[in-house]
């Protein structure tokens, strides 16, 4: 969660992110139940197998943009993360010696995140990589939004900054942006 100020004294605004928000509450609730379930009548394949299907959704997330399924998809992994984490370190030794085990689970546990995050970066498209409106978050879109936000800071006011060229790749880099003077510069 990322929050900012818009001036001094005043309420604090929060940026949510929804994904962060649906993993985690799935956390807790996964490593409680991992707590409460007899993992030794499971087998090692009945366990992994279990903690696999649970990252079904998170696999089929990209595919299908929509909020609902991302939101439960997130959850899930949360859920998963826990579980998997909880059962493999403290509730479960399939593998002797037991270090071992627990070194493979955070291993597993790694290689699946970077397999997921891999698999997500290379499904969803960045709107950024091919705009010609510079660079996020300081580009011609995103630039008025940060200045109204900050407006009370000084220390933008001290730079005195008349101009600011972009730096996208689409984009010449010899045109330079008036900064704009109302606070959203694209509602008029």
């Amino acid at each position: 969660m990322l929050a900012s100020r818009s001036s001094p004294g005043a309420a604090v605004r929060a940026t949510v992110v929804l994904g962060c928000t649906c993993v985690a509450p799935g956390t807790p609730l996964g490593s409680a139940a991992a707590c409460s379930v007899g993992w030794q009548r499971w087998s090692l394949a009945q366990w992994m197998a279990f903690h696999l299907l649970l990252l079904a959704p998170t696999l089929l997330q990209p595919l299908l943009q929509v909020k609902r399924f991302k939101m439960f998809a997130r959850s899930l992994l949360g859920f998963a993360s826990g579980s998997y984490l909880v059962s493999g370190l403290f509730c479960v030794s399939y593998l002797v010696p037991v270090w071992l085990f627990k070194a493979a689970i955070v291993l597993v546990f790694c290689a699946m995140l970077k397999l997921l995050l891999a698999w997500r970066n290379h499904r969803t498209a960045d709107p950024c990589s091919d705009c010609p409106l510079g660079v996020f978050p300081t580009c011609e879109w995103n630039l008025p939004r940060l200045l109204a936000a900050n407006a009370h800071d000084e220390l933008p006011g001290q730079i005195g900054i008349t101009t600011i060229r972009t730096h996208s790749p689409n984009a010449r880099l010899d045109r330079p942006m008036d900064l704009p003077t109302s606070h959203n510069r694209l509602s008029g």
